[in-house]
């Protein structure tokens, strides 16, 4: 008596249309990874721009006080104001990182870094020292890709100050 064996057998064809299969899924993946950071990086562009847009809006008024709240990226958990001419007073870890990552003359960033601070300019028109008086650097929670403060400019200053909301 002689048995029979069940042979599978996959011919060429079919094994290369499964490896390219597999190539396109990865493939599409990899874009959809490169999307979705380029996306992170226009928002986070966005938000610097928007903030120094107000920041302008404000500094050109006699008085205002304004709280203000921007989007971001999930991944950011902080956004932080430091004067790197002066110690730190609070968040020394940050602070250190910070001063390794970025030139003094920046005062704007976000944490944690990334490549999204590279192209980074600083924010103008604040009174970096009076914003930075308690706290070096300030640093505001990102909650639920959320971030609030306050942009404040009195009748006898010159530039806008940024403070803690209530």
């Amino acid at each position: 008596m002689q048995k029979k064996r069940a042979q599978m057998q996959l011919s060429f064809g079919m094994i290369f249309s499964i490896i390219l299969i597999i190539f396109f899924v990865a493939i599409a993946f990899y874009a959809i990874k490169v999307l979705l950071n380029t996306q992170n990086t226009m928002n986070i562009s966005k938000f610097k721009s928007d903030l120094q847009n107000d920041v302008d809006k404000i500094w050109k008024s006699s008085k205002t006080s304004q709280e203000i709240q921007y989007l971001l990226p999930s991944k950011i958990k902080k956004v932080c104001f430091a004067d790197f001419s002066n110690p730190a007073t609070k968040n020394e870890k940050i602070y250190n990182e910070s001063k390794r990552y970025f030139s003094p003359e920046k005062n704007l960033f976000v944490y944690p870094f990334s490549s999204y601070d590279e192209s980074s300019k600083p924010l103008e028109n604040i009174d970096l020292e009076k914003t930075t008086a308690s706290e070096n650097p300030l640093c505001f929670e990102v909650l639920n890709s959320k971030v609030k403060f306050i942009l404040e400019k009195n009748y006898n200053e010159s530039l806008v100050t940024i403070k803690r909301t209530a």
